[in-house]
């Protein structure tokens, strides 16, 4: 897989960032078929986790037997709460 790495970062315009600075994707409610600016932003914060999220996934498939399960599981349960915008709720969850 040949894609830009991450971590990528979300601005306040639904722009995704790669490190470095360089815009990977700017999505807009513009359009007669565009989502509303509330579901582009959510879109936005979705793609801005991919990386993170296919990171925590790969790391649980390749090794399912993880020595320290409880932090592979922290790790994708905080990959969520990045691409939902929710605050991990977990009791003795880490807030960001």
């Amino acid at each position: 897989m040949n894609n830009t790495p991450g971590p990528w970062k979300l601005d306040s315009t639904s722009s995704v960032y790669a490190e470095g600075g360089s815009v990977l994707v700017h999505v807009t409610p513009h359009g007669p078929f565009a989502p509303d600016k509330e579901k582009a932003e959510d879109n936005a914060r979705l793609i801005s986790a991919a990386p993170e999220l296919l990171r925590v996934l790969k790391q649980l498939l390749d090794d399912p037997t993880d020595s320290d399960p409880n932090n592979i599981w922290s790790q994708a349960y905080e990959a969520v709460a990045q691409a939902t915008g929710q605050p991990d709720t977990r009791i003795g969850s880490r807030q960001s």
